[in-house]
């Protein structure tokens, strides 16, 4: 009888012993997690010099400069000056904005004015550092100023360790954070954390990944010896020369995009931001209104060369609802994207240099003083109507104004063509030596225009047609040529509208004044020159107490006579004729007089003309005339208090 025939083959699930089953389960788990924490643990130690740097120093970097202590410690030790303004953001607000000069605007102690710069911070940051160290220390600021892309003003959760060790410092430990745990989920932080570093850490992977096939190529070519210390060498020298200070930022609207969307141009996505409402931005502007300040959101222009496809990027719609929302929560957001700024006013494509930084303070400056904070800041002057105001405010918007006036004459001729000579090292651009116009030059103007404004009043023609661009830095002109002009103090320099050289181009180039002489919250008047201006209603409008003194200043800017300047003032209301006076300018300096006007001026006054003669054979740039409710002070506040 035979045996019987089992069949072969292998043991079903069901068949295994159970601890059998419970180990390839536990193992199925624990593999695949393995994996993906090795992935995570490997991503986070691809870590750059600068991310290295920017880890070491979270938590004790505040404006741009370690602070001992750490940032908690800093803030609270500068909130004992007991600041009229603070100013708060990111790396934007290290930058482009200056606080002692601002504080000299408004007419207060720069002591009184206190910048917070905290590097990738966002709304919570900013909300956290005013809860936790300015108001529950007891102190009030009377304005908040929050500078930074909107971005960053929408968004809530940090996406990098650094931003999140900056936020994680500011914490209130024994209260909690209830506003912080309504917008982002109490118990969702460290999981948006976590995909959030995951995306960063990918971002720093594709760039290790092109950084080392960069530096291979480099090693391979000079021959290195292979060491990580070559390497790392090899490593900080392209770094250096790649930096941004360093790259033609021009290419960017020369190249052939190779991909669409360039999402990785902008540090958020905007369709990922928050929306308004969900922001902290209402938050931010309830707290301060809450103890008697004003919160204003400072959106700041960025170079133009910055491609359009990249840069503060928000959904369409987004900026109006932010307008609405803060001015519903007691705050004010402006959008100061239209300032004129040109491209030698940026370190790179989005941070001031000092030169940009002090023209947009003194804009910001300008546009506070129009305002109404909840209460006057300390020897701020009371309301006034600058006529030589550069700004309109509509709604969120901050648009340039150009004053209109009337002359008597036309520009002072110039009688000779001009022949400019090759410049050493200047491919595209030739030089004029002017040292008869060196005290009109765009340095001259920069010093003494309320906008630190390069507006030397030199226009060149070519061919007898003006040159496209003046008044640009000289950078701008030798890098970027296309008939752009600038007049740095006794010499000229211009590059002709095709890039050929102007020395040996053959065309006709000759040397004349601007006729409309407006020097962006001034005006050029030029030898015997009268001008005619006329205050705008809605400037009048904010005198509630009417125009009780006239304040006129005007800069002696040379001549081809000795001695001073005398400038003619005469002002009109209506048929009424209540200054008729002259300034005297010292030569190579400023003049500023103040006349009482009688009888006052109301706010609804139908027309207020102010003529201007210039009784000299000498240049003047008048840069003030204000009427204000009390009389200015010629003197400047006390800077160190």
């Amino acid at each position: 009888m035979g045996h019987p025939i089992r069949a072969r083959g292998r043991v079903s699930p069901a068949q295994a012993p159970i601890g059998h089953r419970v180990v390839a389960a536990i193992l199925a788990v624990v593999f695949p997690a393995l994996i993906l924490a090795g992935a995570y643990v490997g991503l986070t130690q691809l870590r750059s010099n600068s991310d290295l740097r920017e880890d070491r120093n979270a938590g004790f970097v505040l404006n741009g400069k370690p602070v001992k202590g750490g940032v908690v410690r800093a803030i609270e030790r500068a909130m004992t000056a007991e600041p009229e303004v603070i100013i708060l953001g990111n790396s934007l607000s290290n930058t482009d904005l200056l606080p002692s000069l601002l504080a000299q605007r408004l007419g207060i102690p720069k002591s009184k004015v206190q910048k917070f710069s905290i590097p990738n911070s966002l709304g919570s940051h900013w909300y956290v550092v005013l809860k936790n160290r300015v108001y529950a220390n007891g102190h009030q600021p009377r304005l908040v100023i929050l500078l930074s892309d909107m971005q960053s003003q929408l968004a809530i959760h940090p996406r990098t360790e650094p931003s999140y060790v900056n936020l994680s410092v500011q914490l209130d430990r024994e209260g909690g954070e209830p506003i912080l745990d309504k917008k982002m989920g109490r118990r969702n932080w460290a999981a948006t954390y976590f995909w959030d570093q995951i995306r960063e850490e990918r971002e720093d992977l594709r760039d290790t990944m092109l950084k080392s096939a960069r530096n291979l190529i480099v090693d391979i070519v000079h021959g290195s010896r292979g060491s990580a210390t070559s390497h790392a060498a090899t490593s900080k020298a392209l770094d250096r020369v790649f930096a941004d200070d360093r790259t033609d930022m021009l290419l960017h609207h020369s190249v052939i995009p190779v991909m669409s969307g360039e999402r990785e141009l902008v540090p958020f996505d905007p369709a990922d931001l928050p929306r308004p409402k969900d922001s902290l931005i209402p938050d931010i502007c309830d707290i301060v209104s809450e103890n008697g300040g004003k919160a204003v959101f400072l959106r700041p222009p960025m170079s133009p060369l910055l491609p359009p496809e990249a840069g503060d990027l928000v959904t369409q719609g987004t900026e109006g609802r932010v307008y609405a929302l803060a001015k519903a929560h007691g705050g004010i957001y402006l959008d100061m994207r239209s300032f004129e700024m040109a491209d030698g006013l940026f370190h790179n494509v989005d941070h001031m240099n000092p030169a940009g930084a002090r023209r947009f303070t003194e804009a910001v400056a300008q546009i506070l003083n129009q305002m109404e904070p909840p209460k006057k800041l300390k020897g701020r002057v009371e309301r006034e109507a600058e006529l030589f105001t550069a700004f309109d405010l509509a709604g969120s918007r901050v648009a340039s104004r150009e004053i209109r006036a009337d002359f008597r004459d036309e520009p002072p001729a110039i009688q000779r063509p001009i022949e400019p000579a090759r410049g050493a090292a200047r491919p595209r651009a030739a030089y004029v030596d002017v040292p008869n116009w060196a005290s009109l030059s765009d340095s001259a103007t920069i010093e003494v225009t309320p906008f630190a404004a390069a507006c030397s009043p030199l226009r060149i023609t070519e061919d007898g047609q003006r040159l496209p661009s003046h008044n640009v830095p000289c950078e701008e002109t030798f890098k970027h040529g296309k008939g752009r002009v600038c007049h740095p103090g006794d010499r000229l320099w211009l590059a002709a509208s095709d890039d050929s050289n102007p020395a040996d181009n053959g065309r006709a180039y000759s040397l004349e004044f601007t006729e409309t002489r407006w020097c962006e919250g001034g005006l050029w008047l030029y030898p015997n020159d009268r001008a005619r201006l006329a205050w705008q209603p809605a400037d009048l409008g904010r005198l509630e107490r009417g125009g009780r003194f006239l304040q006129v200043t005007a800069h002696d800017m040379g001549g081809r006579t000795p001695g001073a300047s005398q400038l003619a003032v005469r002002m009109k209301v209506a048929s009424h004729v209540p200054i008729d006076a002259t300034l005297t300018v010292p030569p190579g300096t400023n003049g500023t007089d103040t006349w009482a006007v009688s009888p006052v001026v109301p706010p609804d006054a139908p027309q207020v003309m102010l003529e201007l003669t210039n009784l000299s054979d000498r240049f003047l740039l008048v840069t003030s005339a204000r009427l204000t409710e009390r009389r200015p002070t010629t003197e400047t506040a006390d800077l160190e208090e």
